[in-house]
């Protein structure tokens, strides 16, 4: 229950700072395909929103706190550093998503309680990847971590038949949120530019980028 809050919003990405936070259950329904989680679905302690979030291993899930990938590692004195785009960390040898006795927090679609870890149903797991790791503040900082390529192998491996639109719509909803001159148009030209023979998202920014500057002489 939140009983005071109050977020301030750079695109869908919010940090908020909440008050009375007891638990993160009063989600509603959770669409898979949506890739914006509900305002509940936010870290208890930063108030992170947007990005993945984990809970106590075995705890109830009217009591369970969500939180953060850094708030995590925090709690749990755990190296989250290098945590890739699929929330996972280098652990005695080998990645996990786990943090500690922390684990991902993937809510059930009714958003009534969250899936055990052991079995979490494919759409569920591809919604819970394509949040951001953590919450980035620039185009530039999502392109360095890898973020729009993640997207897109995690589309393509949910068997969706455009694999690059999810990644597509989110840079370009992205840059022209950053570039006020910006147009979908331009957007358009630099994605086909940039996405010709590979898949390269730092070519279509700079292609973008470029556009802009000719456009503002």
């Amino acid at each position: 229950m939140t009983l005071f809050a109050i977020s301030f919003s750079p695109g869908w990405l919010t940090f908020s700072a909440s008050y009375g936070i007891e638990c993160n259950m009063e989600h509603g329904p959770i669409d898979y395909k949506n890739k914006i989680p509900p305002l509940t679905y936010s870290c208890v302690k930063c108030g992170a929103h947007g990005c993945k979030l984990w809970r106590e291993y075995n705890a109830c899930s009217d009591y369970t706190k969500l939180v953060c990938c850094d708030c995590a590692g925090e709690s749990q004195k755990k190296d989250v550093s290098n945590i890739d785009t699929d929330g996972k960390i280098e652990c005695d040898g080998y990645k996990t998503d786990s943090i500690g006795w922390r684990v991902p927090a993937i809510p059930t679609e009714d958003g009534l309680t969250y899936w055990r870890y052991s079995s979490v149903p494919d759409m569920a797991i591809i919604w819970w990847k394509n949040l951001s790791t953590r919450v980035y503040k620039t185009v530039i900082d999502k392109i360095k971590s890898g973020y729009y390529e993640s997207l897109w192998k995690n589309t393509l491996a949910g068997g969706i038949d455009d694999p690059y639109i999810i990644s597509k719509n989110e840079l370009k909803k992205d840059l022209l949120a950053e570039n006020s001159t910006a147009t979908e148009e331009m957007f358009e030209f630099a994605w086909k530019w940039g996405i010709t023979n590979c898949f390269n998202i730092p070519r279509v920014f700079e292609c973008f980028m470029d556009l802009i500057l000719i456009k503002n002489g």
